[in-house]
């Protein structure tokens, strides 16, 4: 069966860390934030998009920003503003 995965590679530690996996649901824009730790992605769901937001480095869970469709957005280089339309 087909599945839909996001991993981050880190060349310091030549590993690799799951961030996301799902069978229904696909990644289909990711942009890291500025602060370099938060990557933000937005996820294809059945009834429509979702800002998800992870910290790759810790364990903390992904965070579901908001949902919507059509959702467009952008980080004022940290995850403490963001403009959406």
């Amino acid at each position: 069966m087909r599945e839909f995965g996001l991993w981050v590679y880190d060349f310091h530690r030549h590993g690799s860390t799951r961030i996301f996996q799902s069978r229904t649901e696909r990644v289909i824009y990711l942009q890291w934030l500025a602060d370099n730790r938060h990557l933000s992605f937005l996820l294809a769901e059945p009834d429509g998009l979702s800002l998800m937001l992870a910290e790759p480095e810790h364990t903390e869970p992904i965070r579901i920003v908001m949902a919507g469709m059509p959702l467009y957005f952008d980080w004022n280089g940290t995850p403490s503003r963001l403009v959406v339309h």
